[in-house]
């Protein structure tokens, strides 16, 4: 098994008591993404198969709301382009709950097994587009819009 180091110097995250980290996240079929393939801080992170035409590979995200490192193996990827994500257990496409303002859509990965839309974490699909949210019950938590996913 590889695994992939966090390409950024480690620092303490946990430190801020404002952090919101995710230890569970699910695709609609009750998959848990987060794997220790790819460690950021020390953190297991979120392990997505995704595809533009052709090309496919493994996108690694962190799993610190807000920190918007990711590690890309297996496919060269474009500012602006979109890609679509896939569970890595079962290969099935992501949902999309929405489009985003940017034109690319929203990602829902499920906090819970039972994959309903009222507690997700949603992420636009278009690189450099840092729109993404947590919902949480009729609470949403939104990040901020000026670093690239």
């Amino acid at each position: 098994m590889l695994v992939f180091p966090n390409p950024l110097k480690k620092r303490k995250i946990c430190d801020d008591e404002n952090v919101v980290l995710f230890t569970e996240c699910y695709c609609q079929n009750g998959h848990n993404l987060i794997s220790d393939k790819a460690k950021f801080d020390e953190f297991n992170g979120i392990f997505l198969n995704a595809k533009k035409g052709e090309q496919e590979g493994v996108v690694a995200l962190s799993p610190v709301y807000g920190c918007k490192t990711r590690v890309v193996v297996g496919m060269k990827i474009k500012e602006n382009d979109t890609y679509d994500l896939y569970c890595p257990k079962c290969n099935e496409a992501l949902p999309a709950f929405s489009n985003c303002h940017c034109g690319g859509k929203i990602i829902a990965l499920f906090l819970n097994k039972k994959a309903a839309f009222d507690s997700f974490i949603g992420v636009c699909n278009r690189i450099g587009c840092a729109n993404s949210y947590i919902q949480l019950g009729e609470e949403l938590i939104t990040s901020i819009r000026h670093e690239s996913v």
